[in-house]
């Protein structure tokens, strides 16, 4: 029903508590190295790791009082495993 949907998708929804300091910045790094190494002069590249993570859709700033932080997206795509577990356990990971 239209009344059951939402202003914003699943993955673009902001986790409560959650921060830059629970993904995996080694794997974020990676990718951002790999990122520059196909498309150096990618404007999305120029602002900080924050900014990146915000165009990736990692990040985003809530409307009214939902404020910013990091997006379901952001934890999937740069998670460490713990974090995943305690934000999305639902999501199978590792090998355990």
């Amino acid at each position: 029903m239209y009344s059951d949907r939402s202003e914003t998708s699943a993955d673009s929804r902001i986790l409560d508590g959650f921060t830059i300091a629970d993904l995996d910045i080694h794997s974020f790094h990676k990718y951002r190295n790999r990122f520059t190494s196909f498309r150096p002069d990618h404007p999305w590249l120029e602002g900080d790791d924050q900014g990146l993570l915000t165009r990736l859709g990692g990040w985003r700033q809530g409307r009214a009082d939902e404020g910013a932080g990091l997006t379901v997206a952001g934890l999937l795509m740069f998670g460490r495993e713990e974090t995943l577990r305690e934000g999305l356990p639902s999501v199978p990971c590792g090998l355990s």
